[in-house]
């Protein structure tokens, strides 16, 4: 259900196919993005959260695999800009590997202490299985490539280094 919602929502581009007009889907895809794809990230999250705390079963390894490849696709959104013509639209969607630029009304759940030490901690417990590593690195790529939805203030960018910093050594000195 997940990967229907997402790909409903990803491209402004393929309005026509719903009949749609283009400002209208890009409507809904804004709506989409400020409401629902946060819910279904912070979803993720709290389940990477008690995924560390758990012990491994098969339901649990599938559906580790399923959510990992929901945030590897919500962390390479290309979050819609400002109402942007069509053809502008067109360009970026088709940006290779977008970097993360969540919107403002993401701000509380990646501004939490408990946000960055969650993809390390998992990358930690990950980091053994061929099956699940590639997918967790993808992930902590991802997350440094952030521009925060705030204004690039030095003091914000000192803040966001802060968090970063720590489990990131730590992981180097495993």
């Amino acid at each position: 259900m997940l990967d229907g919602l997402l790909g409903e929502h990803q491209y402004v581009m393929n309005s026509d196919d719903a009949s749609l007009t283009y400002e209208m889907h890009f409507a809904a895809k804004r709506e989409f993005e400020n409401t629902e794809l946060l819910k279904m990230f912070q979803f993720c999250l709290r389940f990477l959260t008690n995924y560390q705390h758990t012990h491994n079963d098969y339901q649990r390894h599938r559906d580790l695999d399923h959510v990992l490849r929901v945030l590897e696709s919500i962390l390479g959104w290309n979050f819609t800009k400002s109402n942007l013509p069509r053809r502008v639209a067109g360009v970026i969607e088709l940006e290779v590997t977008p970097t993360f630029k969540p919107p403002g009304s993401w701000l509380d759940t990646i501004s939490d202490e408990g946000f960055i030490p969650i993809f390390f901690n998992t990358h930690v417990k990950l980091r053994q299985d061929e099956n699940f590593v590639l997918r967790s690195v993808n992930l902590l790529t991802q997350l440094v490539t952030m521009h925060r939805p705030i204004p690039i203030q030095q003091t914000s960018r000192v803040d966001f280094l802060s968090k970063l910093l720590p489990p990131f050594t730590a992981v180097l000195n495993l």
